[in-house]
């Protein structure tokens, strides 16, 4: 019989923001107090709180924050040798026995 079962759906891959688009930065003092973020302060007053030298500074929405940083390059391939089967992997023989004699 046909199997009634739909096929999988495989989800689009998430991605971060290009690294040219703002980041709000870590506020400091009482600001960043309680867990409060650039978020916070757009949400309740928004520009209104620009006028303070550490909102200005450290938000997006008031012309401050940082550059997005850019993604970490990928850790360079790590590789390691398994034993080699049979007479390929006999007394002394690895895979540098066979990369010395040109691959």
């Amino acid at each position: 019989l046909p199997s009634t079962n739909p096929p999988p759906t495989i989800a689009p891959p998430t991605s971060s923001p290009p690294p040219d688009e703002c980041t709000d930065l870590a506020l400091p003092g009482n600001w960043g107090a309680d867990g409060r973020t650039c978020d916070t302060y757009e949400n309740h007053g928004g520009s209104a709180y620009c006028a303070h030298e550490s909102i200005n500074d450290k938000c997006c929405f008031c012309g401050g924050g940082g550059p997005n940083p850019r993604p970490a390059s990928p850790p360079p391939d790590e590789c390691s040798d398994l034993p080699l089967p049979g007479n390929w992997g006999g007394p002394g023989r690895n895979c540098d026995t066979y990369e010395s004699h040109g691959g």
